[in-house]
């Protein structure tokens, strides 16, 4: 609880106090809580601990599941 409750204020920070693009926000916003995911699995004991996608993958298989017309049209 106390961690997403970090992860909360990490994000809201950022959002305040800089002048960043949603897209940047969206990245940073992503990365924190991937980080914050990863941290959380090995803090657990775990040693293997799945990898989630860069952002840019991650948007990229959100794009196609979201549009699947235009990723067929790109292949």
């Amino acid at each position: 609880m106390k961690l997403s409750t970090t992860l909360i204020n990490i994000l809201l920070t950022l959002s305040c106090l800089t002048s960043c693009s949603s897209e940047q926000l969206r990245r940073t916003s992503y990365e924190t809580i991937k980080a914050a995911d990863r941290q959380r699995c090995l803090n657990e004991g775990f040693s293997d601990c799945p990898r989630q996608p860069e952002y840019d993958d991650f948007q990229q298989e959100r794009e196609n599941a979201l549009n699947p017309e235009s990723s067929q049209e790109t292949r």
